[in-house]
């Protein structure tokens, strides 16, 4: 049984604001129009990350505007990132491996971090799950809702820490379960969670019978306390079902939510040691994107969380503007 430290993390935070241009630039620019190679975001990623882009296959991706507001900047040695032109930010990246949502279509329409999706005829589709998100005017509001959150949160999750470390993750790695076969992400990350208890922390927290490499007898488990008939799930929904399942299971477990800021993954991954869900910004009507989080970079003005993305993806780093809720 593995024991978790408790010793408090002493953390200075100071919110530090940036203005947000609106201005759509052209393809390879930050508001200087410096080229890519020398664009200052990037490339101090790319340093803290120890990197490099290969820009002879940047790709463009499209916001539901149709503006090329995005640029998708593969590794030389695998992995990329996502940048975005009017806020000057990266939204996404891996160091571990390429993103095949991407470099398997030839376009795709990018709404922030995990976010993508293809134009099926009048229709969009999201490209991990094949769900029809609906026809252009849905996609619109979709979008321009996610958008308006991404941006206030632009001002208000940018953090400057005194620590000697500005990155970390937890030991013990997290199980990574791609068993979503209809918008269930709630149950999938739940379980991605409760394994990695099971397993370093208390035995009962998952029964043998439902113990599998892929997670798949859990997750369909855990559906019946988080997801229910009906696909998709608030962060009501996630928390008292983890906490129905763990009392049903006679485990006593120190859950909550909250919402998120980097103080709180610091808290977890340094003080606590243990992994979390996040969730992703997304329009109610959809319903949020949940993944499993073990890891954090603080990278100049960004905070990005490592997370399992719930579609079979390890080791993918977000930045945190695009996350509104915080379980454990």
């Amino acid at each position: 049984m593995r024991r978790i430290k408790k010793i408090a993390a002493l953390l200075t935070v100071c919110a530090m604001c940036y203005s947000v241009s609106s201005t759509t630039m052209a393809f390879g620019a930050e508001p200087n129009d410096t080229p890519l190679e020398n664009n200052s975001t990037i490339q101090q990623l790319l340093s803290n990350i120890n990197e490099k882009g290969d820009y002879t296959v940047a790709k463009i991706l499209k916001d539901s505007k149709e503006n090329e507001r995005y640029i998708y900047l593969p590794f030389t040695t695998g992995g990329y990132l996502i940048y975005d032109k009017d806020l000057d930010v990266v939204h996404e990246y891996s160091t571990i491996t390429s993103n095949a949502y991407i470099e398997d279509n030839s376009e795709v329409y990018y709404a922030g971090a995990l976010s993508y999706y293809e134009k099926n005829k009048e229709n969009f589709v999201e490209i991990p799950t094949g769900k029809v998100i609906g026809t252009v005017a849905d996609f619109a509001t979709m979008s321009n809702e996610v958008n308006t959150k991404i941006k206030e949160n632009f001002t208000s999750k940018k953090v400057n820490f005194a620590l000697s470390a500005t990155k970390n993750s937890i030991s013990g790695s997290v199980p990574n379960y791609s068993y979503n076969p209809d918008g269930i992400c709630g149950s999938t990350s739940a379980g991605m969670l409760l394994r990695w208890y099971d397993i370093y922390v208390n035995g009962k927290y998952v029964p043998s019978s439902l113990e599998s490499s892929d997670g798949v007898a859990l997750i369909k488990n855990l559906r019946n306390y988080i997801d229910g008939s009906r696909p998709g799930s608030s962060t009501g929904d996630v928390y008292s079902g983890i906490m129905a399942y763990c009392k049903k299971q006679g485990v006593s477990h120190d859950g909550g939510y909250a919402i998120v800021d980097i103080s709180y993954v610091v808290g977890r991954v340094d003080t606590y040691e243990t992994p979390f869900i996040l969730g992703l910004h997304n329009h109610p009507k959809y319903g949020n994107h949940w993944v499993t989080g073990y890891g954090y970079n603080v990278s100049g003005r960004s905070s990005y969380v490592t997370v399992n993305d719930g579609w079979g993806n390890r080791g993918v780093s977000i930045n945190l503007i695009n996350c509104d809720y915080i379980i454990w």
